[in-house]
């Protein structure tokens, strides 16, 4: 009992010796926030919509679906695969605006590191117009310490990948005077080829295509070259090339430039070599007189230990198909 009361008188005590502390406060300061400005609306002013609306999105993963469903080489080097597009995909807006009356939008959509999608957005007083133009490069440039060799292959073929098009039917020759051709029609002696290569005889003309291009390639050109199923074409008369050219007017035909600093891919199989390229399309026709930065696409075969073009043509951004979604702006009222 005893041991008990000295605990209780020792506790009392412990506990009053020392006064409780005073405590200080800080007061806190408020920042000083200058107060946002609510936009005014009118009913004039559209209201903005969904970046890619739903309704786009289904239609580009309807052609995303016959993109993957191709041949591996009408596809891309580097897209073989193509995910579908969501709300979630990356998307970059190339021209920002506001969708408002009169005003347009240029974004791309992410499909790999090299390729984009092309999407344009174009308003007018009730409705907003979603453009897909298709695939294009997304601002690819090569690292100039890449395909080297690639680059000097191309440079020594550069003048046939420029008018590769046009060498079906001749369009590449220079020719001089009128001369006869035997059958009443007064036809031009060709004399050289852009200039830079004389033209003595057919044969001449052989030899400038077998020099940068495979022989099978070669056959086919010259059977085009000399049918009779185009208003240009080329006459051979004792060996000596002459061209008849049709005074019914062109033909629609385009020009391939291919920029040799921009080599995107390049894939090797066997002696065969295909390089993608960023190029240069000009079009002729008077409804499409502008040039346009398309892939190019150059197939090559080593033949006679020596590199040859089997194929060029482009693959232009119109590749997926353009398809279109017209989408009504909502707006406020008062």
């Amino acid at each position: 009992m005893i041991k008990l009361l000295a605990f209780l008188l020792a506790f009392l005590m412990l506990s009053g010796c020392s006064s409780p502390k005073q405590l200080t406060t800080t007061p806190i300061s408020e920042p000083t926030v200058s107060p946002t400005p609510m936009p005014v609306v009118t009913k004039t002013e559209y209201k903005m919509i969904d970046l890619l609306p739903q309704q786009l999105l289904d239609e580009v993963n309807k052609l995303i679906v016959d993109y993957n469903a191709r041949d591996a080489k009408d596809k891309y080097i580097d897209l073989q695969e193509i995910d579908p597009i969501t709300k979630d995909s990356k998307i970059q807006i190339l021209s920002p605006t506001e969708v408002t009356n009169g005003n347009q939008g240029e974004y791309n959509i992410y499909l790999n590191e090299k390729y984009a999608l092309n999407v344009l957005l174009d308003s007018d007083e009730l409705n907003v117009e979603y453009k897909v133009y298709g695939i294009v490069l997304n601002f690819y440039e090569t690292d100039k310490k890449l395909y080297k060799e690639e680059r000097r292959i191309i440079e020594s073929l550069k003048d046939y990948l420029k008018d590769y098009t046009n060498l079906f039917m001749g369009r590449v020759f220079n020719d001089v005077g009128n001369e006869g051709d035997g059958n009443g029609e007064m036809v031009p002696k060709i004399h050289g080829i852009k200039d830079s290569v004389r033209i003595n005889s057919t044969q001449d003309i052989i030899d400038f295509y077998r020099a940068g291009i495979v022989s099978e390639k070669v056959d086919e050109i010259l059977k085009s070259a000399y049918t009779k199923n185009s208003s240009t074409y080329l006459i051979d008369k004792d060996g000596i090339p002459y061209r008849f050219i049709c005074q019914c007017g062109g033909e629609n035909y385009s020009t391939i430039s291919p920029f040799l600093d921009e080599i995107i891919s390049v894939k090797k199989e066997g002696n065969n070599l295909r390089v993608e390229v960023m190029g240069q399309k000009s079009y002729t026709e008077s409804e499409k007189n502008y040039f346009n930065k398309v892939v190019e696409v150059i197939d090559l075969k080593k033949e006679s230990g020596k590199w040859k073009i089997v194929n060029a043509y482009d693959k232009d951004e119109f590749n997926i198909k353009s398809i279109r979604v017209t989408v009504p702006i909502p707006y406020y009222t008062d």
